[in-house]
């Protein structure tokens, strides 16, 4: 925990540089569009019986396909079945069970994650017509504001991924589409003549490349969500027209969202620049992505790729001959 709280601070008081500075003007405005949006669904969720009904309805949907993807993931047998008493005795015993055992792990942790978000999606689709005027306009205030919260929380949640996933996909393009260019005329087949360049091998990270840099954007779009849906629902006790609370909750929000998204881009920016605690890839495979790399450019080699994909799953204590998803993997 001490290690923690020191590398947080050293990260907060890390000289801002150009990096942090793109990453500043990003998130403030970001964090401006997302107050503007968020604070006009609500509005229209307010005062619109048939937009209240038509947004319950894509909010269910988006539930219903987050729990297909979560029946989806199919995770390996659990570790008590292959024949061991608890996962301690696996991990000392074999290295492929040890490994078994962390992928059983993560994948039923994305699993439950996964459910509890649809759960949250299902029960703000329910408070998207609870908060409607014209069919409930017997609730009180008070039991409006966590109603509004929590539709606050899944507005920005859904907004920010979304836009992660935007910018991730259009740094991905640019870096094919880059890749190509530089080969010249003709040059298809000597694009790939460096291994460097393939999908899963060693290059520059994606923006968004570690599970840390989620927790800290997981974090800011709940903190967006709550502040607006908080508001919002404060500013319901007065029973104003909307035009006033669009100006009030505009002179209130805005700023707060801009120094929330503004703090929340540059710590993901640099902890997406450094190694992190507890940071590991998101894609680290032949299929879904590329590895990054601890070098000044932004670039490693295969060795380094190779030790990092090693040491993510394997303890210094474990054997030579592992298997890692299918490949041999020598520990040094």
């Amino acid at each position: 925990m001490e290690k923690m709280s020191v590398s947080l601070k050293a990260l907060c008081l890390a000289p801002f540089n150009a990096s942090d500075f793109k990453a500043a003007v990003f998130g403030g405005l970001f964090g401006g569009l997302a107050s503007f949006l968020v604070t006009h669904l609500l509005l229209e969720l307010t005062f619109s019986p048939f937009f209240s009904v038509f947004f319950a309805i894509l909010l269910a949907s988006i539930a219903g396909l987050v729990i297909q993807r979560a029946l989806a993931i199919d995770p390996p047998v659990p570790p008590p079945a292959l024949g061991f008493a608890d996962e301690d005795d696996s991990l000392d015993l074999d290295p492929d069970t040890s490994l078994h055992s962390r992928m059983y792990s993560t994948q039923m942790q994305t699993r439950n994650l996964l459910f509890a978000f649809a759960f949250m999606i299902i029960l703000s689709a329910l408070f998207a017509l609870f908060v409607d005027k014209a069919w409930f306009s017997s609730i009180n205030w008070v039991v409006k504001i966590p109603m509004y919260c929590l539709l606050g929380n899944t507005l920005c949640f859904l907004l920010v991924f979304a836009g992660v996933d935007i910018v991730n996909f259009y740094c991905d393009m640019v870096w094919w589409e880059g890749r190509g260019n530089s080969c010249g005329v003709g040059g298809i087949t000597g694009c790939f003549s460096d291994t460097a360049g393939l999908p899963g091998q060693p290059s520059a990270p994606l923006p968004v490349h570690n599970s840390a840099q989620v927790c800290v954007l997981l974090v800011g779009s709940l903190l967006l969500g709550s502040v607006f849906g908080f508001f919002y629902g404060l500013f319901d006790h007065d029973d104003v027209y909307a035009s006033v609370r669009l100006i009030q909750d505009r002179y209130v929000c805005v700023p707060i969202a801009v120094i929330i998204g503004t703090f929340t881009a540059v710590l993901a920016a640099r902890l997406g620049r450094g190694p992190a605690p507890d940071a590991a890839p998101l894609s680290d495979n032949a299929w879904t992505g590329r590895t990054g790399s601890s070098g000044p450019g932004g670039r490693g080699n295969a060795a380094d790729a190779k030790q990092m994909s090693t040491e993510e799953f394997l303890n210094d204590d474990e054997e030579e001959g592992a298997m890692l998803f299918g490949h041999n993997a020598l520990v040094a």
